[in-house]
C-alpha cells in the first residue's frame, strides 16, 4: 500500500449501490458483486480529539464522517444530479476496540469491518457494472437533528437534505471568536489527484475509495516568551540580574497576561477582517502546488475580535484576580513569562494546545493588543503592579486553509517583539511572509523609587 505523506489523515470507504436488499441471493446483471468494503486509515501522531478542537483519528471515531454520493448513471457528475445513493450518510466506526483504548491509528484503519453505513435504514450497497458514482465526505458528523439551531459556532447546516434535491453537497460554518468552542472541519478528497473522487466506476476505482480529510480552515495560536534587555537604559536596573528577576527567575517579579486580542487594523486602508460565516463547496476544484484548497463561498465579513480573556490563559501566566493580586506578589507562587516560550491559551482536558479556527481570508492587515502585568517588589523592597498594554500590527497577513499560524510574542522590559510562523496542520514547516511592526513596552515608572 502506498505510503501516505506523513500526518494525513487518511480515512477509506467503499460505497457501493443497488436497488436490493442485502438478502437477495442474486443480482441484476446492471450490477457487480463487489460489496461495500471499508479500509480506512491514518498517519497521524496521537493528537486532539473530539468535535471542539483539531479533528484526528480519535475525534473521527466519535463523530464518524458524513458522505454524500451521486450516482449518475453514464453521464458525468454535474451540480444537476442529486445524491441518490448517499445523502448526509453517517460512516461511523465499528472496530471491536473501545475507542477510548485505542493506542495507534492502525488500530482503527488497517483493517476491514472497522467502518460501517448500514443500519435499519441503509442496506448494504453494490457497485453498478459501468454506471458512475461521485463521492464527497466531511467531518465532523452532524446529522440533520443534530444541528446548531441558534447559529452560535460550527456546522448549522449541510445541504442537500435529502437526496431527491440536486447540488453541489455544502456544510455552512459559523467561527466562534472564543477559542474553546472553535471547532474544525474537514473535508475528503482523493490522495492522488486531491480532487473529490468524481464519476468513479467499478473499474477505474479498482477497490475501495481512499479519501484523505484536510482541514478547511485556518488554525491561530500564541506562544509567548521573555527576553533580557541588554541594553538597559532603566536607571534601577543597571544590575542585570534585577531584570532577570522580572523573567520568573526569582519570586521578586513577575511578568503575567491579562488578555490578547486579534482585531482588523482600522488604520489600514486594507483592514483586516475575520469571516463570520461561509458555506464549504465539498466539491472543491482547485490544487495548488499539490495542495488542495478549500471551496469557501456566501463568505460574510464582520468587524469581529478574537479575544484571548483572562480565564482563557495558560494558568501559569494568568494574571491573578485583583483581590488575589497582592498576596501574589509577595510569594513565588505565580510562574508567569519565562525565557522558554509557552502555549499562551489554556489547554484542553489531554493537554493539548487550543487555538482559534477561522475560515480562510485574503491577505489583509491586523492588529494584536496585548494587556500585561509586571508585578512585584521594587528595588527599594516596596510592592508594584503595573499595568502596561502594547499593540502590535501585522500586516499583509493572508490566512489559508489547512494551515496553523503561531503568533509568537517576546516582552522585554522595554520591547514588545511578535513574528508569525505557519506550519500545516500536520506540523509540515511552510512559509509565511507577514509584516510586523513592533511595539514598545518601555515605561519610566520602573525606574521611579516608591
Amino acid at each position: 500500500m502506498k505510503k501516505l505523506e506523513q500526518h494525513i489523515l487518511t480515512l477509506a470507504f467503499a460505497a457501493v449501490w443497488t436497488a436490493c436488499s442485502p438478502s437477495d441471493d442474486t443480482l441484476p446483471a446492471a450490477f457487480s458483486e463487489q460489496a461495500i468494503q471499508l479500509a480506512p486509515r491514518v498517519e497521524s501522531p496521537e493528537t486532539r480529539a473530539g468535535v471542539k478542537g483539531n479533528m484526528d483519528y480519535r475525534g473521527i471515531v466519535q463523530t464518524g464522517f458524513g458522505v454524500f454520493a451521486y450516482a449518475t448513471g453514464g453521464a458525468d457528475y454535474s451540480a444537476a444530479a442529486v445524491p441518490s445513493l448517499f445523502c448526509n450518510k453517517l460512516v461511523s466506526y465499528t472496530g471491536e476496540t473501545p475507542a477510548a483504548d485505542v493506542k495507534n491509528p492502525l488500530e482503527l484503519y488497517y483493517y476491514f469491518g472497522n467502518w460501517s453505513y448500514v443500519d435499519t435504514d441503509t442496506p448494504l450497497k453494490y457497485w453498478p457494472a459501468t454506471d458512475k458514482i461521485s463521492f464527497y465526505g466531511y467531518a465532523p458528523y452532524v446529522g440533520s437533528a443534530d444541528f446548531n439551531k441558534t447559529g452560535d459556532t460550527g456546522i448549522i447546516n449541510v445541504v442537500p437534505a435529502d437526496g431527491e434535491t440536486a447540488g453541489d453537497p455544502k456544510v455552512t460554518y459559523v467561527i466562534s471568536t472564543q477559542p474553546g468552542k472553535a471547532v474544525d472541519l474537514l473535508w475528503g478528497v482523493n490522495q492522488t489527484t486531491k480532487l473529490p473522487w468524481r464519476d468513479q466506476t467499478l473499474e477505474t476505482t479498482g477497490g475501495p475509495i481512499l479519501m484523505t480529510f484536510h482541514h478547511a480552515l485556518s488554525a491561530i495560536g500564541f506562544h509567548v516568551q521573555a527576553i533580557v534587555d541588554k541594553d538597559n537604559v532603566l536607571s534601577d536596573f543597571t544590575d542585570e540580574s534585577n531584570v532577570a528577576n522580572l523573567l520568573g527567575e526569582s519570586g521578586d517579579y513577575k511578568i503575567t497576561i491579562n488578555q490578547l486580542e486579534l482585531t482588523g487594523d482600522e488604520t489600514s486602508g486594507n483592514k483586516g477582517t475575520f469571516y463570520h460565516k461561509g458555506v464549504l463547496n465539498l466539491n472543491s476544484t482547485e490544487v495548488v502546488s499539490g495542495k488542495p484548497i478549500a471551496k469557501w463561498e456566501s463568505l460574510e465579513d464582520e468587524d469581529a475580535t478574537l479575544t484571548v480573556a483572562n480565564g482563557d490563559v495558560k494558568a501559569a501566566l494568568r494574571h491573578p484576580a485583583a483581590e488575589d493580586a497582592e498576596a501574589i506578589m509577595t510569594t513565588e507562587g505565580l510562574t508567569g513569562v519565562t525565557q522558554t516560550a509557552q502555549q499562551t491559551l489554556v489547554v484542553d482536558d489531554s493537554g493539548n494546545e487550543q487555538n482559534f479556527m477561522v475560515i480562510p481570508h485574503p491577505a489583509a492587515d491586523y492588529k494584536l493588543v496585548l494587556d500585561w502585568y509586571i508585578s512585584g517588589k521594587a528595588p527599594d523592597g516596596t510592592y508594584i503592579q503595573e499595568n502596561r498594554t502594547s499593540t502590535i500590527k501585522i500586516s499583509g497577513w493572508e490566512l489559508q486553509s489547512n494551515v496553523k499560524y503561531y503568533i509568537n510574542l517576546v516582552i522585554g522590559l522595554k520591547t514588545l517583539r511578535l513574528n508569525v510562523t505557519a506550519t500545516d496542520w500536520q506540523d509540515k514547516e511552510t512559509d509565511v511572509e507577514v509584516l510586523v511592526e513592533h511595539g514598545t513596552s518601555a515605561s519610566s515608572s520602573l525606574a521611579r523609587k516608591r
